[in-house]
């Protein structure tokens, strides 16, 4: 049977990136290409304040993608969180070094870790959930298989980010949704940047052996829950790492 890969995604290439680009006309060309030679069936380019559009949102609706397409941005969200705990921390609100235990009391067995150990992935947190389940019920799986001696060891975790997407909230007293509109996307004016109550951005689809999986971000909460266009993101990438006018100096 033909195994066929449909992907939708959301490239983006940043002014700290050196690029020849001769003409809008030859960076469409060659975008266009790529995206023929790797099977996408959708996607923006942003560079430079500049967006380029490729295929469909939706395929099947012949419905192209365009300045208003969002996408699933995934795991970026885990960057938006970082920048809120530094925020938070600039605020004297807490501190990186501290356990989180200080702040979420109702998991002891964490008394040795810090925000900054969840922050790098270094609090022995391994993902346990296979299968979409809510990030309540992630953590709570997880933190009932915590083993300390993994403590100081890398391993990429969706479970650290939804504790502190937790610890932020219990700091702040507002959702993360609220808190990441007022610190990020309302000062900023990124208003495609948010949390959906039920996902319509475009997001990736893969079809194999004749099954369909649709990856739906609503239980990815501070992991990977937020969506954006193309124009948005890059825009919260140059204020962070070009103007760097996102977070305070001294971070």
């Amino acid at each position: 049977m033909i195994k066929v890969k449909i992907f939708l995604v959301i490239f983006l290439l940043f002014s700290m990136i050196k690029i020849a680009i001769a003409s809008d006309s030859s960076t469409q060309a060659h975008f266009n290409e790529w995206a023929k030679e790797n099977g996408i069936v959708g996607a923006a380019l942003a560079i430079n304040n500049k967006v380029y559009f490729y295929g469909y949102s939706n395929k099947h609706l012949a419905k192209p993608v365009n300045e208003k397409t969002q996408f699933g941005i995934g795991s970026i969200t885990k960057t938006f969180v970082s920048v809120i705990l530094l925020k938070l921390e600039a605020e004297g609100k807490l501190n990186i070094n501290d356990p989180i235990t200080k702040y979420l009391p109702q998991y002891p067995k964490l008394k040795n870790v810090t925000i900054k150990s969840l922050v790098q992935m270094t609090a022995g947190f391994n993902d346990v959930a296979k299968n979409p389940i809510s990030y309540t019920k992630e953590i709570d799986m997880a933190y009932a298989k915590y083993n300390p001696k993994l403590t100081g060891k890398w391993l990429y975790s969706n479970v650290s980010y939804q504790l502190l997407g937790i610890l932020i909230e219990k700091i702040t007293q507002e959702s993360l949704a609220d808190v990441i509109f007022m610190l990020i996307t309302n000062p900023l004016h990124l208003h495609s940047i948010y949390f959906p109550n039920k996902l319509q951005a475009a997001s990736l689809k893969e079809y194999q052996n004749g099954k369909v999986k649709i990856s739906d971000f609503k239980n990815a909460f501070a992991a990977g829950g937020l969506v954006s266009n193309a124009n948005d993101l890059e825009s919260f990438i140059r204020h962070l790492f070009i103007t760097k006018d996102l977070l305070p100096v001294q971070q």
